[in-house]
């Protein structure tokens, strides 16, 4: 993403990958997350997003409003290809669509080909995060740069699976977890556990 001026995310809950947080370098002013959960809205600006719209039938003279000069690289973090509709006619020339999400086996991105010819656009695929990848972030974490604190969410028992759907369909929480090895806390006003070593197997809910 070096040399942006413009990115955007397609979806800012569980899989986004927080542009806005660690900014790649000083050619990014804006990033611009979209998203239709207004539960999701306050935490991307807390993280550092300087616009959160959500998506609507004007969604693309929006962002042209916010970045006159096109999108330079949009991150689809939500696995809907028609999340990448809207702005196919604002990308930037040289833009890069990173494919992050996970999508169903018959989503299908569909680009007219000289678009891609004649602005030298790059679609790049994004499923995991290598060894090098993990080097360079440990230090933006250790440093404050990259906040991931709202990337922990919220852990509940098995017995308590039931609400930990509910909290998860709520969109309030950026990531809700069931931990089949926790026991239900004895407290009556208890929402949550959070084990003190990481709890396998875990699973978790977007």
């Amino acid at each position: 993403m070096a040399g942006a001026r413009t990115i955007l995310v397609a979806g800012a809950g569980p899989p986004r990958s927080h542009p806005h947080e660690a900014r790649p370098g000083p050619g990014v002013p804006t990033v611009v997350p979209v998203e239709p959960n207004p539960a999701r809205h306050a935490i991307a600006r807390a993280s550092g997003a300087d616009a959160v719209p959500a998506p609507s039938g004007d969604i693309a003279d929006r962002i042209r409003d916010i970045a006159p000069e096109g999108i330079d690289v949009v991150i689809m973090a939500i696995g809907r290809p028609e999340a990448l509709t809207p702005y196919l006619g604002i990308l930037a020339p040289g833009a890069r669509v990173s494919v992050f999400a996970g999508f169903n086996s018959e989503a299908a991105l569909r680009f007219v080909a000289n678009d891609i010819h004649d602005n030298e656009y790059k679609i790049v695929g994004a499923s995991s995060c290598r060894l090098e990848n993990l080097q360079r972030l440990a230090p933006m974490i250790d440093s404050g740069r990259l906040v991931v604190k709202d990337l922990i969410g919220t852990q509940l028992p098995l017995e308590r699976a039931a609400d930990a759907i509910r909290l998860a369909a709520s969109g309030s929480d950026t990531r809700v977890g069931v931990d089949v090895r926790a026991r239900q806390s004895t407290s009556p006003t208890s929402t949550s556990t959070r084990p003190t070593t990481p709890p396998w197997p875990r699973f978790a809910t977007p």
